[in-house]
């Protein structure tokens, strides 16, 4: 029997992708924006590991930085319309006829782009770093970029859940890393951890210590003050 005289009820269907066809994510792919976004956020969120395992490990770092970007706006308007909302009754004397949080709002329009671009370029490469140190970088900075891009935009998102989403988003966040990491730089999930872990670690204590050194200082200040 010729293959055209075979039944389509015996034809095997097609396979579905395989870690090793990384042609994602949507957001890469043609058509709507908005859709493309979305079915991105769904999987970092929902199947990170699958996921980065179809990620493009090159492609350029427009169109991650776009996605970023994007959600991170979003994000942070939306934590901020939460706080104003909270905040608008006891502030309404002080703020008449404004709305509340509105040149906040403006601010974060024109601020977060240029602050996620760095924050985004900053912890990458020190991620990039630590995989390099822990011979765990088999793909360029391009791959870890990408990675921690997309992980950034989608988990930026959370701040959408009202009081508890920026704690959700910011825990999530690591955790997608890491899983984000270990599949497109192709390294254990110890050695990912570690990467993302450490320079997070420093700079929570490095923030830590300026705002301690800060209190400390403004404490010396009133004392003297109070002396005088």
């Amino acid at each position: 029997m010729s293959d055209a005289q075979v039944p389509p009820s015996l034809v095997a269907p097609p396979l579905p992708p395989g870690p090793g066809d990384r042609s994602g994510p949507p957001w890469e792919q043609p058509g709507p924006w908005l859709g493309r976004f979305v079915d991105t956020v769904k999987g970092v969120l929902t199947e990170p590991t699958r996921t980065f395992a179809h990620m493009r490990r090159e492609g350029g770092l427009t169109a991650p930085l776009r996605f970023a970007v994007i959600g991170l706006i979003v994000g942070s308007v939306a934590s901020l319309v939460f706080q104003a909302v909270g905040a608008g009754a006891s502030l309404a004397p002080f703020l008449g006829d404004r709305t509340p949080g509105a040149a906040s709002i403006l601010g974060t329009l024109i601020i977060v782009p240029v602050v996620a671009t760095v924050s985004l370029f900053v912890f990458s490469g020190l991620f990039h770093l630590m995989l390099l140190l822990l011979n765990g970088a088999h793909h360029p900075f391009e791959t870890t970029f990408r990675t921690y891009a997309y992980v950034s935009g989608a988990t930026a998102l959370l701040g959408l859940v009202p009081v508890c989403g920026g704690l959700i988003g910011a825990v999530w966040s690591v955790v997608a890393a890491i899983i984000g990491l270990t599949e497109t730089q192709e390294t254990s999930t110890g050695t990912a951890a570690v990467a993302v872990l450490v320079p997070l670690a420093v700079c929570c204590g490095a923030v830590l210590i300026v705002f301690g050194a800060s209190l400390l200082a403004l404490a010396g200040l009133a004392a003297l003050a109070g002396f005088n």
